[in-house]
């Protein structure tokens, strides 16, 4: 991969503390956190369709879910604070609508 909107090593152990369970169930995903979390940053900074994704990430579906899974309980806004603080520039909108099935 290596696009610009991917988190280096410094930016990505800020936020990796945030995905650790506290439940004993696991990580059920194929993808990692990270890769998934980079595909998030790069339809946020390029504004692309969620069908645009390049397919170097997971598919955007499983993308879209994982960001509205995250928005709902809390943890993106938490990711972006963070990212925020450490200096990571984000853009002030983003595309929060649902891809379409076509």
């Amino acid at each position: 991969m290596g696009y610009p909107t991917d988190l280096n090593d410094k930016q990505w152990a800020l936020i990796e503390p945030l995905f650790i369970r506290k439940d004993s169930y696991g990580n059920r995903t194929k993808w990692e956190k990270r890769t998934l979390t980079n595909a998030v940053l790069y339809i946020h900074q390029t504004h692309c369709r969620w069908s645009d994704l390049p397919h170097d990430y997971p598919p955007f579906h499983t993308v879209w879910t994982f960001y509205s899974r995250a928005k709902d309980n809390g943890l993106w806004e938490k990711i972006t604070k963070k990212l925020t603080k450490s200096g990571y520039r984000m853009t002030t909108s983003f595309r929060t609508r649902a891809p379409s099935r076509s």
